[in-house]
């Protein structure tokens, strides 16, 4: 008899879930964009492919190399994290500050 192995689905965090998104600069000028998620997460591991997520990586290492990438983290209990990591450049951050002409 053959076994066969289901996907597993992580059990639902009681409650109607919570959703944080957050954002921090490192020291060496990334940033850091977070978003957090009690509920019942991916169905698969964490960094499964999926045609949204090899895009996003794709796109990612062709603007900023190794400098920037995406970071899924699940935790059956607690739900998923996904970490995005993008390098500040300074044109681009001028860019944003200076005042409307």
């Amino acid at each position: 008899q053959r076994h066969r192995r289901r996907a597993r689905r992580p059990p639902r965090v009681p409650g109607p879930g919570v959703l944080t998104i957050g954002s921090r600069r490192e020291a060496g000028g990334a940033l850091l964009l977070t978003v957090h998620d009690t509920g019942p997460g991916f169905p698969d591991a964490p960094g499964a492919a999926g045609i949204g997520l090899a895009n996003l990586r794709a796109r990612l290492a062709e603007l900023h190399g190794v400098a920037a990438g995406v970071g899924i983290d699940r935790d059956l209990a607690r739900g998923t994290r996904v970490t995005l990591r993008l390098p500040v450049h300074a044109p681009a951050a001028r860019a944003l500050t200076a005042a409307p002409a």
